[in-house]
């Protein structure tokens, strides 16, 4: 059995479940089937990507607030280092990538 702990599902258990259908995610918060998988991988990676996804919530949240509290020189100072490093070549926090990602899966 894995699990995945997830603020907004609770705790998320992959475990199996019947030979038709034999894993589920279960969550253990709501007592309920979030969904069935015949392959333990798939279901174990449907478990992880709501947590995934509010991770990610997070970060933009958290790079946007340091963006702001940071002073212009070390905006474009950062912004040098990451593109020397092919990190970020086009823009320093890949806000834009980010937010389609966000919005394809659902969370803006």
């Amino acid at each position: 059995m894995n699990t995945v702990n997830m603020p907004s599902q609770g705790r998320l258990v992959v475990d199996s479940n019947t030979p038709e259908l034999p894993f589920r995610v279960y969550s253990e918060t709501t007592q309920g089937n979030i969904g069935f998988f015949f392959s333990a991988a798939d279901a174990q990676r449907f478990a992880a990507s709501g947590a995934l996804l509010e991770e990610l919530v997070l970060a933009d949240k958290i790079l946007k607030a340091m963006l702001n509290a940071m002073p212009k020189a070390k905006k474009f100072a950062l912004a040098e280092k990451l593109a020397a490093e092919g990190i970020s070549p086009d823009g320093m926090i890949r806000s834009h990538e980010r937010s389609l990602a966000l919005r394809r899966a659902g969370a803006q």
